[in-house]
């Protein structure tokens, strides 16, 4: 499960055919056991098979991005205050994130 990513691109998230199908959710099943297993066999990979399974829930068995996905303001509704906000505690986090 090196290249996890590019697995779960090719093999899933591209064939819409296989989205819900018991086909898909039997492929799901098998990447989800194999991230543990390689998990199990070489801990020092947790980061690795960590990101892996937040993609794969992600892509794979959440129906909405997450729970704010449908709530909100979009970037039209905000005021010019709001907007500046906004922007200054994204700069705030992409600071805090380089650092």
């Amino acid at each position: 499960m090196d290249d996890c990513f590019d697995d779960i691109l090719e093999k899933f998230y591209l064939k819409k055919e296989l989205y819900k199908s018991l086909q898909g959710k039997i492929w799901v099943s098998n990447v989800l056991i194999k991230l543990m297993k390689d998990f199990e066999e070489t801990p020092a990979s947790y980061l690795r098979v960590r990101n892996c399974l937040i993609f794969l829930l992600n892509l794979c068995l959440v129906d909405s991005p997450d729970h704010y996905h449908s709530k909100g303001k979009s970037m039209k509704e905000l005021t010019e205050s709001e907007r500046n906000d906004l922007l200054d505690l994204l700069k705030i986090e992409l600071n805090n994130l380089n650092n």
